[in-house]
């Protein structure tokens, strides 16, 4: 083992430690305070599932073209059509919000299932994934909360697609309800909130634990790799009407490029970005611009390409006419994307093959072939 992941492994097992100790210390201290605001510490119960909701929505699914050879094994068992259940809103009472999409019942330390179908993290469930209540000042509490929230709270298409779509459920709750959330505050959310009706004095941005004596947990509308329910639709047209408080330059031809991000490199970037400016593309790295520039580059283009991933989620402002040239290692293909474009011939994909050893889930570096993307480009967008 290098010295440098000795190091991470010993310190992060000493912060777990420490985790532990603060929660536990937490929890014997529950006396000195009133009952509300007393719970147990970890580890918390994992919950019984709920049934399964009946499906009552079904939208087809329209099959992206494939260019070159290289062709991902998930490929072939693309659904032809999607289908998904008519969201709730699930009311509890004496619940514990912990960041990052867990709900626990105060009363039991059993985990809700509402906060399944997004990841339960076995280190979530043994309270080292969240920050312990400071021990010796009184917890953070609510009287009534709207949560909108997911595991991955630091990625924006999760917090795009997977949170901030469940306002679409928000007039089924009080009026004036406060929002929580455990999504770090940035001006992206804060623009994003803004963009679907919700003032920014109203969020309610917890990165502890929240005590709550009532908390509305509204269900998803966007369920990643399986279904995108209309309604979700519906909140990302609204936000389309940020890009116009943008003065950023428009093009009709964006690429969007990962390469200020060490995760998932394309090894051989460098050249794939030179081959789309030679086609009229601009290089556009999204992270260093806001998200009203984002959305106005995204709505307003007519051809857009890019490399597969969170970024590329943006896709769902775009117009139905759009064409979209999606570049991607085969071990990163990725339902969403697909179902994010709906119509016939609006999305394409050129493969590239893995190298080396993954750091994460589908984290390989990867290569593609020049030819096989310029090929792709002439024939996706008849240049």
């Amino acid at each position: 083992m290098k010295w440098r992941d000795f190091r991470r492994s010993a310190l992060g097992r000493v912060r777990q430690a420490g985790r532990l100790a603060r929660w536990w210390l937490f929890g014997l201290l529950g006396f000195a305070r009133p009952p509300r605001l007393r719970f147990r510490p970890p580890p918390w119960r994992r919950p019984t599932p709920l049934p399964a909701q009946p499906a009552t929505i079904t939208v087809p699914v329209t099959r992206p073209v494939i260019y070159g050879d290289v062709i991902p094994e998930k490929f072939d068992s693309l659904p032809t059509h999607a289908s998904g259940g008519e969201p709730g809103i699930t009311i509890a009472d004496d619940v514990v919000l912990v960041p990052g999409h867990l709900f626990v019942d105060r009363r039991t330390a059993v985990v809700l299932p509402q906060s399944q179908g997004v990841i339960i993290d076995p280190k979530a469930l043994s309270g080292l994934r969240s920050r312990p209540p400071r021990v010796f000042r009184s917890p953070a509490e609510a009287d009534e909360v709207f949560v909108v929230d997911c595991y991955f709270t630091d990625n924006y298409g999760h917090n795009l697609l997977e949170a901030l779509t469940r306002l679409m459920l928000l007039e089924r709750a009080p009026a004036g309800i406060e929002i929580a959330t455990s999504i770090p505050r940035s001006a992206t959310v804060s623009a994003l909130f803004e963009g679907l009706g919700v003032a920014p004095s109203r969020v309610r941005y917890y990165r502890e634990p929240l005590f709550c004596h009532r908390a509305y947990l509204p269900d998803r509308l966007v369920y990643l790799e399986q279904f995108i329910n209309p309604l979700a639709r519906e909140a990302l047209s609204r936000l389309v009407a940020l890009g116009s408080a943008s003065g950023v330059e428009r093009a009709e031809r964006i690429f969007i490029s990962r390469s200020r991000i060490r995760r998932r490199r394309l090894v051989n970037e460098v050249e794939i970005e030179a081959l789309f400016e030679r086609y009229g593309f601009r290089i556009v790295h999204p992270e260093t611009l806001p998200v009203e520039a984002q959305i106005a580059l995204f709505s307003e283009a007519k051809m857009i390409a890019g490399l597969g991933g969170a970024a590329m989620h943006s896709t769902v402002f775009s117009r139905p006419e759009t064409r979209i040239l999606m570049v991607s290692s085969r071990a990163w293909f990725m339902r969403t994307d697909v179902l994010i474009n709906e119509r016939e011939g609006q999305l394409g994909y050129v493969f590239g093959e893995p190298e080396g050893v993954a750091s994460g889930l589908g984290d390989w570096d990867w290569r593609v072939d020049p030819a096989a993307v310029e090929a792709a480009i002439v024939a996706h967008f008849g240049l």
